[in-house]
């Protein structure tokens, strides 16, 4: 098991560690950073306090005994306080002089286990996506979470995505296969499993999604965000239409990335790895120059409380769109659509590919190209509504 929490263990790893004597006080206000912060607390051996970039505070008890590290994950702040984490630290400290084990043996570790190491030693990390694939995990595999890893073989995963298959959800049965895949990848790299069964299955051929606000359907859409009665969602999905920017990102955009003077929004990662400065439309900064009034408050733009301070930055609003859509009188159109939607109108006005290709943060001009299609799709209607107007007139 020593190489469960290896990177807990090693003494370079422990220097680069930050001793604190921690008071309930100085744990409420630790900011998060770019990168995970932990704290080794001086005053309870083995309490160490993990700082997400996201903003969540985690207590963790980690131990090395005989070679193997024992870690064990307490709770989090706020629901757990400094002193209630610090008794929990106790008790596990007496466990282990009395002789148990606190983490768990390989053949015992459920497939929950290895997800929530997964997020906490890498994707929490590395992965823009991290809070999607939180809440992906449960979604996909909820039903599969206390099963034995040694049980997670090539058929439960096929049998798992196959259900998706059948309610021609493609899309989420290959969704839930390159979740789970990553996750086993970094089981094996990690040695806590010897092979990943999820690499003899394959994905499903997907129908490229090609679905853009219609120009009929605009004038609705505008008018039923625009009557929205909630702020924060009227603007976000706004910000999503008039930058096609991906959601999550504007999800996590921070007041710090943000130039109201210069008009220029700066993303630290997007999903491809890059980083990438967004020229602001005076449309968008018209809406971030209201929302920065409450700036104060909170580090984000969108922040996950509508009206208080918050750690955390705005979660999923798909009942507020699925409410707009339905005011609107329009179907089949999902939130990431919008970021289509502003590409295809982009082309549309004579912007050459490699300008949208750098609006949209593409790394090629092949990614950014996909949209043309819309476009073509938007140029027939015009053929026809010219060819529509010259037969009313010759018959006029």
């Amino acid at each position: 098991m020593t190489s469960f929490w290896n990177n807990f263990g090693t003494k370079a790893t422990r220097r680069k560690q930050k001793m604190q004597q921690l008071t309930q006080a100085i744990v409420e206000k630790l900011e998060p950073g770019k990168r995970r912060i932990k704290y080794r607390d001086t005053k309870i051996d083995g309490l160490v306090l993990e700082i997400m970039p996201s903003g969540s505070k985690i207590y963790r008890y980690y131990k090395m005994v005989n070679y193997q590290a024992q870690c064990v994950t307490i709770g989090k702040h706020p629901a757990l306080s400094l002193d209630e984490a610090r008794d929990q630290a106790i008790l596990l400290s007496a466990k282990l002089i009395n002789g148990e084990r606190l983490a768990k043996p390989k053949d015992q570790l459920t497939l929950k286990d290895l997800a929530n190491l997964y997020f906490n030693q890498y994707a929490d990390e590395h992965c823009v996506t991290a809070t999607d694939m939180h809440k992906n995990f449960r979604l996909y595999w909820g039903k599969q979470e206390l099963l034995p890893v040694s049980k997670i073989s090539t058929d439960v995963i096929q049998s798992r995505i196959n259900e998706y298959a059948k309610q021609n959800k493609l899309r989420s049965a290959n969704a839930a296969l390159t979740l789970i895949k990553a996750i086993l990848n970094w089981g094996v790299k990690r040695k806590l499993l010897h092979t990943n069964p999820a690499i003899g299955v394959d994905k499903f051929r997907e129908q490229s999604r090609d679905r853009f606000v219609q120009p009929h359907e605009l004038n609705s859409l505008l008018d039923a965000i625009n009557k929205y009665p909630e702020q924060r969602a009227r603007d976000f999905f706004l910000v999503c239409l008039y930058t096609g920017i991906r959601s999550g990102n504007i999800k996590a955009m921070r007041w710090d990335q943000v130039d109201l003077q210069a008009g220029t929004w700066h993303i630290p990662k997007t999903k491809n790895g890059e980083s990438q400065t967004v020229q602001l439309s005076d449309e968008t900064l018209k809406i971030l120059k209201q929302r920065s009034k409450g700036r104060q408050l909170n580090p984000w733009v969108f922040p996950g409380g509508a009206h208080q301070p918050t750690t955390k930055h705005v979660g999923e609003l798909k009942k507020s769109w699925k409410t707009i859509l339905k005011n609107a009188g329009i179907d089949s159109l999902h939130i990431h659509d919008l970021r289509r939607t502003f590409a295809s109108y982009s082309l549309s006005t004579g912007t050459p590919t490699a300008v949208v290709q750098k609006q949209l943060g593409h790394k090629s001009l092949a990614a950014a190209a996909i949209y043309q299609k819309a476009i073509d799709n938007t140029v027939k209607e015009a053929n026809q509504r010219t060819v529509t107007l010259i037969r009313q007139l010759a018959n006029g």
